[in-house]
């Protein structure tokens, strides 16, 4: 079997037959997995739910026998221009062309965090786990390094892809 996401109690997986199924640890079949149509990127939550993008959409189906059909799926998030995507435990985080966005998925709080906001070293230093556990002390605030043009343009990333640790760490 070809493994396309794991999490949770189970993994979706390709067999021979070209078809998707979520499997257990053994890869005992447990049934069948069917996408929404159009979807782009899909994984499996730490809580079992089968969460997809497509249409500018993020979907969930609560767990491998509501994704045997695409009709068991239901709307998280309307979500536009998403360029890249990805999920580690509950956490799914996806960037558009402005933001970096940081859903937790158990709370369902979502975190935006302006993309220009990592090309400011000060803003930068602050998203480090120390400077989060030290954001309840005072300190003397860094002024940022000015760009070297000197100019007040905004800076532009293409996001081209995300990749996230369950233990929030993420590129």
């Amino acid at each position: 079997p070809e493994i396309l996401s794991t999490g949770g109690a189970y993994a979706v997986v390709r067999l021979a037959d070209g078809r998707m199924y979520a499997v257990d640890a053994d890869y005992n079949i447990l049934g069948a997995v069917v996408l929404p149509e159009g979807t782009t990127w899909f994984a499996v939550d730490a809580g079992g739910r089968l969460i997809a993008y497509a249409g500018g959409h993020i979907l969930a189906a609560n767990g491998y026998v509501e994704a045997a059909n695409a009709s068991g799926y239901a709307a998280m998030l309307d979500v536009s221009d998403v360029r890249a995507i990805d999920m580690a435990g509950s956490t799914l985080a996806y960037g558009d062309r402005a933001n970096l966005s940081i859903v937790d998925l158990g709370a369902g709080t979502v975190k935006r965090i302006a993309l220009a906001d990592f090309f400011d070293d000060a803003k930068v230093e602050a998203m480090t786990p120390e400077a989060v556990e030290k954001s309840g002390q005072s300190k003397k605030s860094k002024k940022s390094k000015k760009q070297a043009s000197g100019s007040e343009q905004a800076l532009v990333a293409d996001v081209q892809g995300i990749w996230w640790r369950a233990d929030g760490v993420g590129l």
